[in-house]
């Protein structure tokens, strides 16, 4: 999809941002994902989503660091950052393009564990939901930053993104293996005593 938008203004930084999904039972919810711009008008994404048209019955795939407008969540003609409910993360001083990587490296690691997609069992058996959500709220947690209601799309709450409480280490705990929780304890470590 090709972008016919007027230059994204927004500042460097990562954001989250979602767009409505249809859910499970004629239900509509949002689906998030994150972003990095660098301030002169370039998008990145990492976004989480099922491999089939048919959630249920696929794994979770992921795109990451590869241009918006390329990805499955490409703005549509009059859409930006802030009709997305663009939210600018907290990196506690972090350089943003070095968290950015991080949360790459996280994300194509969550890829590799051919993690089911699921959007149903939190309806019907009350069991945690592994979706774009989930992928979103696990490579936050793992790069440093907090899933909290503050860093949310705007006007959304928890219950508008499910999903979005369910680190992805709940599922496999491969999604935490330790050389990846060895390499981004260094990257988190020398950035945060910087």
């Amino acid at each position: 999809m090709q972008n016919f938008l007027i230059q994204d203004r927004l500042p460097e930084g990562i954001y989250i941002e979602s767009r409505p999904a249809p859910a499970p039972f004629g239900l509509f919810y949002h689906h998030s994902y994150l972003t990095y711009r660098d301030g002169k008008g370039q998008v990145e994404v990492i976004r989480g989503g099922p491999n089939t048209r048919l959630a249920e019955n696929g794994t979770i795939v992921v795109e990451a660091g590869i241009p918006l407008e390329h990805s499955k969540d490409a703005y549509a003609i009059g859409e930006d950052g802030a009709s997305r409910g663009a939210t600018k993360l907290n990196l506690a001083g972090r350089e943003a393009k070095e968290v950015w990587q991080t949360m790459i490296e996280v994300a194509r690691a969550v890829e590799a564990l051919e993690l089911g997609y699921d959007v149903t069992n939190e309806f019907i058996l009350g069991e945690p939901m592994r979706n774009s959500n989930s992928v979103v709220a696990h490579v936050m947690e793992m790069s440093g930053v907090p899933v909290t209601f503050g860093v949310l799309p705007h006007g959304l709450t928890v219950e508008d993104l499910p999903g979005i409480e369910n680190n992805l280490i709940t599922f496999d705990p491969r999604a935490f293996s330790r050389s990846l929780r060895v390499g981004l304890r260094k990257k988190l470590s020398s950035s945060i005593s910087c």
